[in-house]
């Protein structure tokens, strides 16, 4: 029985290191990634929180346009402590309780169609929020693409170092057996020892590298910090469609920004046009209904409610406005000359991030051509050493340099690679896509 229990218990005491550590792994496309990043970004729940007080700002305008509707109820119980009113031997009742209920609706009809305006202009900004958040959609993309690509360039560089590590162990086999052969001398074996030790540490560093970026690509895509993620290559790295720099350039206005760049100018001037309608007068109407116990109207004075109204024409004239409201005006066309400016300031901006992302691309992908060749030279160098390293007319540094060389031409090339796909989406970016 006790050995039975004593098992029991062996058996889970090995499972759980098991259980505990379990991690897990996520195959992870580019589509994939950029998905989980957008409906996860905390930066764009915030944008969407600013569109929504732009709705809410608009809105609150277009209630300015409706006819505001009162209604007011009141009770008192006057004291009778006066003396009841008398016209010759007529005496006026007194009526203690005072009833009052009245129901009100005004409306204005023409402020210098500055209602108007305010509504229009919040339309404006509405739809330019709308747009920032499109805007901070393509920057948080970028930001996830530039993510996904670092961390693919530390797993390359991991599976660069395990190979090369392989060849230089098999390499110190080689050193060995020279060394007992009496070819090759001791230092030539610690050489190769000294090779095998510094591709370890800069495996460890890369290991840990990898660590902190699958940490921080975990939370940018809100996955959970222990999840290890593998990339799939399929995803990426196929060929391009690329037009041509003056296609991009013209389609520089359809960018987000600018598009909401433009929409601010249109509030801009809305503004104008508010400030002009202050030197204006205001006119109203109006209309009460009242429903009162006594009613005011009603003589003699009766204790019973009695139903009145009236309706009314106002109009309001601040003539002041005429002298201090073209101050106000002068604010708001120099708002609006500054809305223009900063509109064709960042059309200017915008123009050059796309002929610097689109050069900036077409040099990556010379890079690359550049790294291919440097990888075959590398590869081709180190089998005519390792050959002559063989044949004992090579020296077992010359063979470990050629190793090194062929090490970072291989890990330049992954990187180039991972440089122009992240190019290539700044690119996209800086179209607006």
């Amino acid at each position: 029985m006790r050995n039975s229990i004593f098992k029991t218990i062996f058996f889970f005491a090995l499972a759980l290191p098991s259980v505990v550590f379990t991690q897990t792994i996520k195959v992870l496309t580019l589509d994939e990634a950029i998905q989980l990043g957008l409906s996860n970004s905390k930066q764009l729940k915030v944008t969407g929180t600013k569109l929504d007080i732009a709705k809410a700002k608009r809105l609150q305008y277009w209630n300015a346009l409706v006819p505001v509707v009162t209604l007011n109820s009141s009770y008192y119980r006057l004291s009778d402590n006066v003396d009841p009113f008398k016209i010759g031997t007529f005496e006026v009742p007194q009526i203690l309780n005072q009833f009052t209920n009245r129901l009100s609706a005004s409306e204005v009809i023409f402020s210098g169609f500055r209602a108007k305006n305010f509504y229009e202009s919040a339309q404006f900004i509405e739809k330019a929020a709308a747009l920032d958040l499109d805007k901070d959609k393509i920057e948080v993309k970028n930001n996830i693409v530039a993510a996904f690509f670092n961390y693919y360039k530390l797993l390359a560089s991991s599976d660069i170092l395990t190979e090369n590590l392989n060849v230089l162990r098999g390499r110190l086999t080689d050193v060995k057996n020279f060394v007992k052969q009496g070819t090759a001398l001791e230092n030539d074996q610690l050489k190769a020892e000294l090779a095998i030790s510094q591709v370890e540490l800069s495996q460890k560093e890369v290991g840990h590298a990898i660590a902190v970026a699958n940490f921080n690509l975990n939370l940018l895509l809100g996955l959970p910090t222990e999840t290890v993620l593998e990339l799939d290559k399929n995803s990426f790295f196929a060929e391009k469609n690329i037009s041509n720099l003056s296609s991009y350039l013209a389609s520089v206005d359809s960018r987000p920004d600018l598009t909401a760049s433009t929409l601010r100018v249109q509030a801009a001037n809305k503004s104008v046009e508010i400030a002009k309608g202050g030197l204006l007068p205001t006119i109203s109407v109006g209309a009460n209904a009242y429903y009162n116990n006594p009613n005011q109207r009603v003589f003699p004075p009766a204790a019973n409610f009695k139903g009145t109204m009236d309706i009314g024409l106002s109009l309001s004239y601040n003539l002041t406005n005429l002298y201090t409201g073209k101050y106000q005006i002068q604010e708001a066309q120099a708002n609006a000359l500054q809305a223009n400016l900063l509109k064709s300031q960042l059309s200017d901006a915008a123009k050059m991030e796309i002929n610097g992302n689109y050069y900036a691309y077409q040099s990556a992908l010379e890079k690359i051509k550049l790294m291919e060749k440097t990888v075959a030279q590398a590869t081709e160098n180190q089998r005519v050493v390792n050959n002559r390293f063989k044949t004992q007319t090579s020296t077992t540094g010359e063979l470990l340099e050629a190793d090194s060389l062929l090490l970072q031409a291989k890990i330049n090339l992954e990187s180039a690679r991972a440089d122009a796909e992240l190019a290539y989406h700044k690119l996209l970016k800086a179209v607006g896509k």
